[in-house]
């Protein structure tokens, strides 16, 4: 039994009379108090048809909420919070007449309130609410503000996810080879320590489970637990959404051939699976993906170590079995081997993106930075550019001046001329560029059976003399004497090497620098017959264009790597150039 004093009126009270109010404020009419009671039953029947279903304010506002904790719960109850589920005004004991409005004067006519007062009252009624949907979201407690910042959050995810590889690496080979690990298992082991058990979404490749019921033993971190029944979570601990192992092996398998970008690969499945797909899934699967990898990486490396392939360019000299191997006895070719590198501009990396994520992708393919850096003084840039540019204007059938060429180096405005019609050796990358773009590009190198042996990242720059000039002291220290490199600007790469400290050892083990035959066609007369594979001894058939093959299947990864961090930038090349080098492999027998 409610009070008809003002004190003792309940909230929803003031809701309904509020409303009636305003309604009857409107219509700018008087009313009996009896009408304002019939219409205020009404309201009533309407709020109780209703009271299970939420405004779009609050909506959007506990879905921001479900957000920040990494999704909804379906058990949870969205109806009206206890706090205002209460009776109108009145019950079946209450009389008519012991209602008052608070906004009636003593002749009964409701007194309109301004719309300030109507925006003040819809903000009070809106804070209760949400004050009431606070402990269903939160559990009751406050949520307190973390004041790290996003590159602190990531480093502690990526610092569990490390701490947690070597036992999710042991799990993973238990769940692959089970009758190995039972055969392995000692028949004295104790027996198994008390479980517990744990609830996790699961999405999958053929169903998706909203709770699945999860055994862990004691001690044993929950992506342990979830890994030994095919599952990955999508975060360190606690997983709340887990994947299954073939779902990830799937997406791997297409990362490595066709690029397919995470977010649309989750919407695909989400639809296949007749789900709901929200932003958080897409982070959540990142990070299961990023474990799965490193899974996959570290079994490789376990597996080289064990056949003794860890040392140091192991994989640069034996990435192709048809060029490394020789029978005892063969008489050497020559040229001993054949190689093509060429630089790429199409794999950029904006600055700046993906800053918060400080991982180092390990690749074999790679070569460092430090590495490539020993060669960047050997060559000076180009100066008297100008002049350059006067003779290029010169006509064909014309020589330039002596005043023109004085003091330009040889391969301009003699014979070998036709360096300067290639955007690759003028091309020095500039200042927006370097600005704009963390890497550049990728130079990369080749064996003559399309096998990449050698990759560099272009930083800041174009396509420097320092790459080349890398890869080719790579070649010459791990295959020794007779190789065979081919370039699109191999002519004037020639003059570059008998200007740099490779001078001597390069003459030394007889390298040989040539055009590749597509591109060599734009060079001059001269320059064709002495670095054209056409008029070279040895070189058969071969076209040196094998990097231009490679860098076509390397096109389809530049769209989804332009705004990734370094280190997804660095895996998702590595792992279509390990797709790559597989087909070739696979091709060697054809």
């Amino acid at each position: 039994m409610y009070s008809s004093s003002r004190k003792n009126r309940s909230t929803s009270s003031k809701v309904i009379s509020y409303n009636a109010g305003l309604s009857l404020a409107a219509s700018g009419s008087k009313t009996s108090l009896a009408t304002i009671q019939k219409r205020k039953r009404r309201l009533e029947a309407e709020r109780r048809a209703d009271e299970h279903r939420l405004t779009k304010q609050i909506r959007h506002n506990l879905a921001e909420a479900g957000l920040e904790l990494g999704g909804f719960d379906v058990s949870l109850d969205f109806s009206i919070p206890p706090l205002l589920d209460v009776p109108m005004d009145m019950d079946e004991h209450d009389h008519e007449d012991d209602w008052v409005d608070e906004d009636e004067g003593e002749d009964g006519e409701f007194r309109a309130t301004t719309d300030e007062d109507r925006a003040l009252y819809r903000a009070k009624l809106q804070a209760m609410i949400t004050q009431a949907l606070s402990p269903r979201l939160y559990g009751g407690k406050v949520r307190t503000k973390d004041h790290r910042t996003r590159t602190d959050r990531r480093r502690a995810v990526h610092d569990e996810w490390a701490a947690i590889a070597p036992k999710l690496l042991d799990a993973y080979l238990t769940w692959k080879y089970p009758q190995a690990q039972a055969s392995s298992s000692s028949p004295d082991e104790p027996p198994d320590r008390r479980p517990n058990t744990f609830c996790v979404v699961v999405i999958g490749l053929h169903g998706y489970e909203p709770a699945r019921e999860v055994i862990q033993r004691d001690g044993d971190e929950a992506n342990v637990s979830l890994i030994l029944d095919g599952l990955l979570g999508g975060s360190p601990f606690l997983p709340e959404t887990a994947f299954s192992l073939p779902l990830l092996a799937f997406y791997h398998q297409l990362r490595r051939r066709h690029q397919v970008g995470i977010q649309g690969f989750m919407k695909v499945m989400c639809s296949t699976l007749s789900t709901s797909y929200y932003p958080a899934l897409q982070e959540k699967f990142s990070q299961a993906f990023d474990a799965y990898v490193d899974l996959l990486e570290s079994l490789q490396k376990l597996s080289d170590q064990g056949l003794g392939r860890d040392t140091e360019g192991w994989r640069l000299r034996n990435a192709c079995p048809c060029c490394s191997f020789q029978i005892p006895g063969e008489p050497a070719l020559t040229p001993s081997r054949l190689h093509a590198m060429d630089g790429c501009s199409s794999h950029k990396r904006l600055n700046g993106v993906g800053h918060s994520d400080q991982r180092v992708f390990e690749s074999s393919y790679f070569q460092s930075p430090q590495q490539v850096d020993v060669f960047k003084d050997e060559v000076k840039p180009r100066k008297q550019r100008k002049r350059v540019e006067e003779i290029q204007d010169v006509e064909e059938d014309e020589e330039p001046s002596a005043d023109m060429t004085e003091g330009l180096p040889t391969d301009v405005g003699g014979p070998t001329k036709c360096t300067d019609r290639w955007v690759t050796e003028n091309a020095t990358s500039t200042g927006k560029t370097a600005a704009v773009f963390e890497q550049t590009g990728i130079f990369i190198g080749a064996c003559r059976h399309g096998i990449i042996e050698l990759v560099q990242e272009m930083v800041r720059s174009g396509e420097l003399a320092k790459y080349p000039l890398a890869m080719l002291d790579a070649y010459m220290r791990e295959f020794g004497e007779g190789q065979c490199i081919g370039y699109d600007i191999g002519c004037s790469m020639d003059k570059t090497v008998q200007a740099s400290s490779l001078k001597d050892r390069a003459n030394e083990l007889k390298l040989a620098l040539i055009v590749n035959a597509f591109h060599g066609y734009a060079h001059n007369r001269l320059c064709q017959l002495c670095h054209h594979p056409l008029f070279r001894t040895g070189l058969g058939l071969e076209d040196f264009e094998t990097c231009e093959r490679i860098f076509s299947s390397l096109g389809t990864v530049a769209r989804l790597i332009r705004h990734a961090s370094h280190f997804h930038w660095k895996m998702y090349i590595h792992l279509h150039m390990q797709q790559w080098d597989e087909d070739r492999y696979a091709e060697l027998c054809t």
